[in-house]
């Protein structure tokens, strides 16, 4: 299924659980628990950039004692080249400093570009992906969702 072979051929709608065992072959057996939840989702829309800088969509790992692993599989579409419109994914674990990965550099052109990130993090972080820069000039839309344990 290529790099990501726990995401079945078809996604659960927003708050559907992935649930199996992962072979040797990366593939999914049958079902024996969750492995992956929907926690965050763009949804069909999309999210417009702005001339802003807000939080696209956010989740927070369980405070349980346990590590989580999380998955933000993203793709942005270009319509109109861009003049800032930067994408960032941001971790917060608790007692640290903020953790930033760029997602998408602004003033791309036209098109689409694609970007997955995967982690594992402490209980009671939390996971944000945000609109880092404003879209001063252009068009663009995000779709992102969050994964996680």
């Amino acid at each position: 299924m290529g790099y990501f072979p726990f995401v079945p051929q078809s996604i659960p709608a927003s708050g559907g659980t992935i649930t199996g065992n992962l072979t040797v072959d990366g593939t999914l057996s049958t079902a024996n628990g969750p492995i992956l939840v929907l926690q965050a989702t763009t949804g069909v829309a999309g999210f417009a950039l702005q001339n802003a800088t807000p939080t696209i969509i956010s989740w927070t790992a369980p405070n349980d004692g346990n590590l989580h692993r999380f998955i933000v599989i993203c793709s942005l579409d270009v319509s109109s080249a861009e003049t800032g419109g930067a994408v960032s994914l941001v971790c917060t674990p608790p007692g640290a400093g903020a953790q930033t990965t760029s997602l998408y550099a602004g003033g791309l052109g036209t098109g689409p570009a694609y970007n997955t990130q995967e982690r594992l993090v402490q209980p009671g972080t939390t996971v944000t992906v945000e609109q880092s820069s404003a879209l001063t000039g252009g068009a663009a839309t995000v779709w992102a969702e969050i994964w996680g344990s």
